[in-house]
């Protein structure tokens, strides 16, 4: 077994590891709230509250899926910069589930560090996994995900040693043909991490802010997968060198970065609406799609500047 396919099997496992200890720890969570929504004993702010914590636990096993296909997709395809990238997306979401811990406090309040209605024995507190406080459940993904970072770190470094090497076998010694595709490495890794954070934000204005009633849900309904279109279009047209549909990325990503600007503004004047509550997780997703969508579209008209230069030949 060589180096690099120790390190690239390494690095898929933590992410792999992560994603399992992690999802069931918020599977839990989830089925807490539940048994505290339906106990009887529930507040009106927990009421109000459960449709939030489902949609943030979503979100946050979401992110870990995508970290795992795009490891997946980094490894097969040889792309450093994507290694680089999910390793700092692993500490975005690190800085997530710190976030999390106080969300879960102003969602669950005084039951964060007690155990929930059923997970009581006759001699008191039960001592199984699924009834440790919720609090010591945070700190333990917090933990998981911090040990995950650290590790991803040492493993990007050799995979990034090894990949350069693959790089030189496969694209020659012609620097210029390997600058062109480091671009489009960047360019690439930028649109897949565009997806999550459109989708992060898609799925929190659907299911907290908008009504069934609303015009807006049918056209988000729509819009939310052609965003996703949109951006797979751009990879293909980048790679195969296609002018057209790139014009049209192009195009669609400027309306893009157009609507989250409304979005942004438009959350900003009705705070105090529907918007009160999910405030900050959509300003966050907002502006992380608004940004990734500019990065999109810079990274775009680069590559696009590099076509019929030699680097599909190469590549070929």
């Amino acid at each position: 077994m060589t180096s690099h396919t120790l390190a690239c099997k390494l690095f898929l496992a933590t992410v792999v590891t992560e994603l399992v200890i992690n999802l069931a720890i918020e599977a839990n969570i989830l089925w807490r709230f539940h048994v505290e929504i339906n106990s009887g004993d529930s507040s009106e702010m927990e009421l109000e509250n459960s449709r939030r914590l489902p949609i943030y636990l979503i979100i946050y096993g979401l992110a870990y899926l995508w970290t795992l296909v795009l490891t997946v997709v980094a490894i097969r395809a040889r792309n450093t910069v994507q290694i680089v990238g999910i390793t700092a997306f692993n500490f975005a979401i690190l800085a997530y589930a710190v976030i999390q811990i106080y969300e879960l406090r102003k969602i669950l309040g005084d039951n964060l560090a007690e155990g929930l209605p059923g997970e009581q024995g006759d001699n008191g507190p039960s001592s199984s996994l699924l009834s440790l406080p919720l609090n010591i459940l945070t700190a333990v993904v917090i933990a998981v995900v911090a040990t995950g970072s650290i590790i991803l770190i040492i493993l990007s470094y050799f995979i990034r040693r090894d990949f350069g090497w693959d790089r030189y076998r496969f694209l020659g010694a012609d620097l210029q043909i390997r600058k062109f595709y480091f671009r489009f490495q960047i360019f690439e890794c930028i649109a897949y991490f565009s997806a999550f954070f459109c989708a992060g934000f898609g799925i929190q204005f659907i299911w907290l802010v908008l009504q069934k009633t609303d015009v807006e849900y049918i056209i988000t309904w729509i819009m939310f997968p052609l965003s996703i279109l949109l951006l797979i279009m751009g990879r293909f047209a980048a790679k195969y060198e296609n002018r057209y549909l790139m014009g049209a990325f192009e195009v669609g990503l400027f309306a893009g970065c157009a609507y989250f600007v409304f979005k942004l503004i438009r959350i900003w004047q009705q705070t105090d609406t529907v918007y009160d509550n999910v405030v900050a997780s959509l300003t966050t997703f907002d502006a992380l799609s608004l940004l990734s969508l500019m990065a999109c579209f810079i990274g775009g008209a680069v590559v696009w500047s590099n076509f019929g230069k030699g680097l599909k030949e190469a590549r070929e």
